[in-house]
């Protein structure tokens, strides 16, 4: 182990590059209110801070960040200042992070069984505000990273045909590259 971040990776090649993967997160903030359905759900935040702390000890080069920054949904109140909070926590890390949109940054699958509203415009807009678009490509390499936002995938919405043709053009690009997609949710979804 090596004392700056407590891997040893000496046993491995040395790799193209490296990047660190989370999801789920579901950072609340703090409040006296306990929520009588999950109780756990006081202590959201206290494991944030630590994931971030775990995070900065990490040999990567920049983060992926796989959605559900928050606990919220973006039609809650506390939802903005939650989110915006979140989203300046892992901006604070000593590497780049990429986000990738979730049903709790976006909203959700058009699904009435699902916990929240459906992605729309204007949650869409929002996240494109804070977090930057919700599809875009990463070069590394010879490696081609794609993120692709999954909440919008079967929505008719006009961001998801914007979406899909902007994959297309990218896969075609791609050809000779490994390509890693990056989505929330499965696409049999």
């Amino acid at each position: 182990m090596t004392p700056e971040n407590g891997f040893d990776l000496s046993l491995l090649a040395e790799p193209l590059f490296q990047f660190s993967v989370v999801a789920d997160s579901h950072d609340k903030l703090p409040t006296a209110a306990i929520d009588p359905e999950f109780p756990s759900r006081q202590y959201q935040h206290d494991r944030v801070t630590t994931l971030l702390a775990l995070i900065r000890k990490l040999p990567a080069d920049f983060l992926i960040h796989m959605g559900d920054l928050v606990q919220e949904y973006p039609e809650t109140k506390s939802f903005p200042e939650t989110f915006a909070a979140a989203v300046k926590a892992f901006q604070a890390l000593p590497m780049p992070v990429h986000h990738v949109a979730g049903n709790h940054d976006v909203g959700d699958k058009p699904d009435r069984t699902m916990p929240t509203h459906p992605a729309s415009e204007e949650s869409l807009a929002g996240y494109h505000h804070v977090c930057g678009p919700s599809w875009y490509r990463i070069d590394r390499e010879d490696c081609c990273l794609l993120v692709i936002n999954s909440q919008i995938l079967d929505t008719g919405m006009p961001a998801e045909l914007d979406q899909r043709a902007w994959l297309e053009a990218e896969l075609a690009a791609a050809v000779g590259k490994r390509v890693l997609l990056f989505l929330h949710l499965p696409l049999y979804l």
